[in-house]
């Protein structure tokens, strides 16, 4: 009876460490499923900006200065396979040129030695292809939830983290990837010094890539081990063997005890951490149609129930929308995975979430029972990439509004940015002027249009005036950006230079009446000097007359009055009787012609007093 006391005994606690082991089991497999919906979600917010950045290049041809955050590399291939513009070191370029040529579409996969992430997006014949700088996307990452972890491509290679060697698979892990390594769940793997590791697989966000988060193996055969002692001591003594089995049993329960409050601390870190990272878990049961919400998971979706309906939450969503997350639903049964934008409520108050999840499959059979993952209100994200655009929309328009010429070049002399009145001014065509165009080469193009222009040698703010064949007139601003780059503004001063000529010419013409003006000026004062000359000519005659006629009068008249006194004597033979007739004659004669000889010298007097 002791025997079979001890026999079941035994049994029984063989049976409990077994059910502990797939307990610490499942628990293992939640929470590096956990971290690996983690790690996806902080990839997906990294490698999200880079693929809308690469389709934007793609959609308009031109490799944006903005866009090389995140990148260590960038090719731009036209439809005909030619390059259009790259920038990077040449083996990061000539890896996204392999991918190119393997892809031919859009694609997102692993390529080159050391592996590198490449993305490439097509638009209309043009595909943008972009090396990720991998250092950058990884190294935030690191000291996280999982020390080791992985991105692996449909191909089954891979860029790894945390000291794994190895580029594919099988030879990191050695894992036999599967026919479509996206559909990685759940597997277990060695490292290259032969350490068991056990791989939990979420997909990313971008298609083509896929999270394995690597940790070590749980010791699932310690409890084997404790149960073969214990047999060792029930046949050496029964009693050493109660008490041993006690002991055991009161140690393991211990430790049993020990990790229930290690979870706990776990649970309430984890949940700490997605509490402040305002993410709710939600658990849905595919059979009973029933998701359970946290409090959180519930606030965001609107929801006032912990446990409700997939259906009543699908009430809330737009009714497109309600049968399409409906079929995502049914989809991740098979696939194993889940993201999904939804837009709770009505514009202009309506929010957006996120859902992200991943497959649990309990018991046997290929499609998943449950679904756990995380919900994530992006509203302010999407409002923020609605400004962004927006504003990147504005600055194109503003760009575009201004009539001069703009044109913005990366230092290495490559044309990332211009306007249409660059492009018109100039009569530069396509062929000639696009994204990766040379300095040099457009300017070469643009002489065409150019009459005259000042010098070509680029000096920081410098400015120089252009004249172009259809008669208007630039004047051109280049200046250096912070990054070596060179910023070429223009101004259309036809205008002014208009202005300038008229004022050149009326400058002319006032020269030339002030020349006449002195010159009439100079005649003017010769004249006054030739009047006063004459003038006082004129007065020393005048002077010269008067006091001839002084002289005249007074040398004239004296002997002229002694001539008619003495013939008026005569005449009037005062003294006496003169004697001969004729002489009476002779005097009168005398008198007579004295008198009119007075008279005519007192005339020429009067008028000389005029």
């Amino acid at each position: 009876m002791a025997l079979l006391f001890l026999a079941g005994f035994a049994a029984a606690v063989v049976l409990r460490f077994e059910n502990e082991r797939r307990t610490v089991a499942q628990l293992h497999e939640s929470q590096q499923q956990l971290a690996a919906t983690t790690l996806a979600r902080s990839l997906d917010a990294r490698l999200a900006p880079i693929a809308g950045r690469l389709e934007a290049a793609a959609r308009t041809g031109r490799l944006e200065l903005a866009g090389r955050e995140g990148l260590s590399a960038a090719v731009l291939i036209g439809p005909g396979g030619a390059s259009l513009a790259q920038w990077g070191d040449g083996a990061a370029v000539a890896t996204a040129m392999l991918a190119s040529a393997r892809s031919g579409a859009a694609w997102t996969g692993i390529q080159g030695d050391p592996a590198s992430i490449v993305i490439a997006r097509r638009d209309a014949g043009v595909l943008a292809i972009g090396v990720v700088d991998t250092a950058a996307l990884l190294d935030p990452l690191r000291g996280g939830p999982v020390e080791r972890f992985a991105l692996a491509d449909e191909a089954g290679r891979l860029v790894t983290s945390g000291g794994i060697g190895g580029s594919t698979l099988a030879e990191a892990l050695s894992v036999q990837p599967p026919s479509d390594p996206m559909a990685i769940q759940s597997v277990q793997g060695k490292l290259a010094d032969a350490t068991p590791v056990d791989l939990a697989g979420v997909p990313t966000a971008t298609p083509g890539l896929r999270v394995l988060a690597i940790s070590d193996s749980p010791h699932a055969f310690t409890a084997l081990r404790d149960v073969l002692g214990l047999y060792v001591l029930l046949a050496a003594a029964p009693l050493f063997a109660i008490f041993g089995v006690m002991t055991v049993s009161r140690f393991h329960a211990r430790r049993a005890e020990a990790a229930e409050i290690r979870l706990e601390e776990t649970q309430a870190r984890f949940a700490l951490a997605v509490d402040g990272a305002r993410c709710g878990v939600w658990d849905f049961d595919h059979d009973s149609d029933v998701l359970d919400l946290t409090e959180l998971a519930g606030s965001i979706l609107q929801m006032e129930s912990r446990r409700v309906r997939l259906a009543d939450v699908l009430k809330q969503l737009p009714a497109a929308e309600q049968s399409r997350v409906r079929d995502a639903f049914s989809k991740a049964r098979l696939t194993g995975g889940l993201i999904e934008t939804l837009q709770i409520g009505a514009e202009p108050r309506a929010r957006w979430v996120e859902l992200r999840g991943f497959g649990i499959q309990e018991g046997t059979g290929a499609s998943a029972h449950r679904l756990v993952g995380t919900v994530v209100d992006v509203t302010e994200h999407r409002e923020a990439e609605r400004r962004v655009a927006a504003l990147e929309r504005r600055l194109r328009e503003a760009i575009d509004g201004f009539t001069g010429p703009f044109a913005l070049w990366d230092r290495h002399g490559r044309i990332l940015l211009w306007n249409r009145s660059f492009a018109h001014l100039f009569g530069l065509e396509r062929k000639s002027l696009h994204a990766g165009a040379r300095y040099t080469d457009v300017w070469a193009a643009a002489n065409a249009a150019i009459r005259t222009r000042g010098p070509s040698e680029v000096e920081p703010g410098r400015l120089r005036e252009i004249a172009l064949k259809s008669g208007q007139w630039l004047q051109i601003e280049e200046r250096r950006t912070a990054d070596g780059g060179l910023v070429t503004v223009g101004a259309e001063i036809t205008a002014l230079k208009q202005s300038e000529a008229r004022l050149a010419t009326s400058q002319a013409a006032l020269r030339e009446k002030v020349t006449t003006l002195q010159r009439q000026e100079a005649e003017k004062q010769a004249m006054n000097r030739t009047l006063e000359l004459a003038k006082q000519r004129a007065e020393d005659a005048n002077r010269a007359k008067d006091q001839f006629l002084a002289n005249m009068s007074h040398e004239l008249r004296t002997p002229l009055n002694a001539i008619l006194g003495f013939s008026e004597i005569m005449m009037d033979e005062i003294f006496g009787p003169l004697g001969d007739e004729r002489y009476l004659t002779y005097v009168r004669d005398i008198h007579f012609s004295g008198q009119g000889l007075l008279e005519q010298i007192n005339q020429i007097l009067d008028l000389s007093k005029i």
